[in-house]
């Protein structure tokens, strides 16, 4: 299936994994798909009992607008979004100190049922649907992206 290549000129560094499988990232396999990879990293989503640190709902529309745009322009035929690290931000919140609790306590009884209320509050405000007076999150906003 794959390769590390030995020696070439040019070549990716030592440890650097090459897949060989037709179709799947083989550039001279004039039978694969057009891709596009988009990776994400230190989004530090939040759930805003702290305030928002979040990057704002317009600027993820116009992220995703250009990423449609360039997959129309380049005639992609498959997109990836890739969520690299840091995507929720789990001390960003108020619910720590509300609860007498802090992330480094993770034997507190009460911890588990912190970090999962952190993360429902989270995906329910990155993944809500517009209203008058909320866009949508980015998270619906992925969804529009095909």
């Amino acid at each position: 299936m794959g390769n590390i290549p030995e020696n070439i000129g040019n070549a990716p560094p030592k440890d650097f994994y090459v897949l060989k499988e037709p179709g799947f990232a083989d550039p001279s396999d004039k039978n694969r798909n057009n891709r596009l990879c988009v990776c994400f990293s230190d989004l530090h989503f939040t759930d805003g009992t702290a305030g928002n640190q979040s990057a704002d709902d317009t600027v993820w529309d116009e992220v995703f607008n250009n990423i449609a745009d360039l997959c129309v322009d380049h005639e992609i035929q498959e997109l990836t979004l890739v969520l690299v690290g840091d995507v929720a931000d789990m001390i960003r919140t108020a619910q720590w100190a509300q609860n007498g609790v802090y992330p480094w306590q993770r034997e507190d009884p009460r911890f588990k049922g912190i970090v999962y209320n952190i993360m429902n509050e989270l995906i329910r405000r990155h993944a809500r649907p517009p209203s008058p007076e909320n866009m949508c999150g980015v998270f619906l906003s992925t969804q529009g992206v095909s």
